[in-house]
């Protein structure tokens, strides 16, 4: 496969990318002007999309904060694990050039996840569930 090699070149790359990524999250706090940019659905419209306050999350999860970053976006806190073992498996096809990331295919399969992060946006804009709603860090 003559791509092969060029793609497990690129796989080689993600790894410190992403550790420079996750080293310059946990140490810096996302605020506003700063390098994280802002949600601009949530500024066109006023609503949280399913990512909002995921930045947040994940810097106070860095941080140890699991509680502060559940509260900031849960759903992305859930999938947080699954990065983490996606970017595994890309760090072990750059190495041995085998790739066996979980398959996460078909209609049913993107349903759901349709499903999952629209409900999960529709329930935290509801009158009552503000709790959801990321909130600025202190």
């Amino acid at each position: 496969m003559p791509g092969a090699t060029k793609t497990r070149i690129l796989a080689a790359f993600a790894l410190p990318a992403a550790t420079v990524a996750v080293w310059y999250l946990a140490t810096h706090k996302p605020v506003e002007g700063g390098l994280f940019p802002p949600c601009l659905f949530h500024l066109a419209t006023g609503l949280h999309c399913p990512g909002c306050g995921g930045t947040r999350a994940a810097h106070l999860a860095l941080s140890g904060d699991f509680l502060g970053a559940l509260r900031q976006n849960a759903f992305f806190l859930a999938l947080m694990p699954l990065v983490a073992i996606y970017l595994f498996t890309l760090t072990r096809y750059a190495a041995t050039g085998t790739w066996s990331a979980p398959k996460i295919s078909g209609k049913k399969a993107t349903a759901i996840i349709a499903v999952l992060v629209i409900g999960f946006a529709i329930l935290r804009n509801l009158p009552g569930l503000e709790f959801m709603a990321p909130t600025p860090l202190p």
